[in-house]
């Protein structure tokens, strides 16, 4: 059921996180011109529609939002594990989402935000302690995915799974943060190909 009852009032739980999911998103647009210090609780309430208030029953402070987004992140990036977990090869399906990604015009944009979440995190303990926690279950999730692959035989068994996982978002957060800050430019699809076929050349078994 859409809504639930405490002390005698309704309450709408698909409308409060619809309510959710549209503070958040004024918040990046807010965090992605500012960045986090210099964008104000006002600036993100007057893009939500919403007032200073009501944004605070929301979210009671800025950290919270902050904390919000890495937690929203981390769930899209879930996803695309689940998404090459199906694909026909590793290699195939990282290809292909690699490459709708880099054509993605919001890919700059989240990828910047991710920046600033990262120097947030350094200043922040409240939110490094999240951060931290995030990536590890990334990690995680990654690390199965490549065991999985291991197994099927398409990764060098010498290769340990944590490790391997770790070097990959690594690699991806540089391939993608070039090609946010334009370093790519028109060349995006290529430049995708070339650096994922040097990544592969370390992952593949040896050859017998």
């Amino acid at each position: 059921m859409a809504n639930t009852y405490r002390k005698g009032r309704p309450v709408d739980l698909e409308g409060r996180a619809a309510r959710r999911k549209e503070i958040m998103a004024a918040a990046r647009g807010c965090f992605l011109r500012k960045g986090f210090h210099a964008a104000s609780t006002a600036e993100i309430s007057e893009r939500a529609s919403i007032s200073v208030a009501g944004l605070y029953q929301y979210f009671p402070t800025k950290a919270d939002l902050v904390l919000a987004l890495v937690e929203e992140d981390l769930e899209m990036d879930l996803e695309w594990v689940g998404v090459l977990a199906k694909a026909e090869s590793l290699q195939i399906g990282l290809t292909r989402l690699a490459l709708e990604y880099a054509n993605d015009v919001g890919c700059g944009d989240a990828v910047r935000l991710r920046l600033e979440i990262t120097a947030e995190a350094s200043r922040d303990p409240k939110i490094a302690t999240v951060f931290t926690d995030v990536e590890t279950r990334l990690v995680t999730a990654v690390s199965h995915l490549l065991a999985d692959r291991q197994a099927k035989g398409e990764i060098d068994l010498a290769l340990d799974p944590e490790v391997t996982a770790r070097t990959v978002l690594a690699f991806l957060d540089g391939l993608f943060g070039w090609i946010a800050v334009g370093g790519a430019s028109q060349e995006n699809e290529a430049f995708v190909r070339a650096a994922l076929e040097l990544m592969w050349r370390g992952l593949k078994p040896a050859a017998s």
